[in-house]
């Protein structure tokens, strides 16, 4: 997903200066606190199969490694759902134009000599995400101030987890 998918498609590898890995699951879950319900059932099993599981300070969920790499080789993990409405929302700041199921029909291609799997439409999802200029490397890309719906940033909100969680 996101940085690590466009280096795969654009450039047929990592983007410079990218430092992690990142990957999505698709969730049938369609609210907020579903989705961190599916999200702490992930994460559990995770812990408990032996890898290291870390949120975010914004309790954006959730990064993995392995004991053995330590975390500067990681991946980050983000929950992709519908919000019923026709668009996919991912992590605190994305709210696509483009039905579910359009990530759930993928393909294995190579990435550094490692079979991976992207969606299918891979294009439509890059210019949802970045951009209908996301095919020309801008250094200066930030979703920072890129702005939500209010229910879709409502819902997004309600994924992230709490100290306590």
């Amino acid at each position: 997903m996101c940085g690590t998918l466009l280096g795969q498609h654009r450039e047929d590898g990592f983007i410079p200066g990218d430092d992690d890995f990142d990957v999505g699951y698709v969730t049938d879950a369609t609210t907020g606190p579903e989705v961190k319900a599916d999200a702490i059932e992930r994460i559990e099993k995770l812990a408990h199969a032996g890898l290291t599981v870390v949120v975010n300070r914004e309790g954006k969920p959730f990064r993995i490694a392995a004991p053995e790499t330590g975390p500067a080789l990681h991946l980050d993990v983000t929950p992709i759902f519908s919000d019923g409405h026709g668009h996919v929302l991912l992590h605190k700041m994305a709210c696509l134009p483009l039905e579910l199921d359009s990530l759930r029909d993928c393909i294995t291609v190579d990435m550094c000599s490692i079979p991976v799997e992207k969606p299918r439409e891979t294009a439509s999802f890059l210019a949802a995400y970045y951009g209908k200029d996301w095919a020309t490397p801008n250094p200066y890309f930030t979703y920072s101030n890129h702005m939500l719906p209010r229910r879709a940033a409502q819902m997004l909100n309600q994924t992230c987890l709490t100290l306590a969680e």
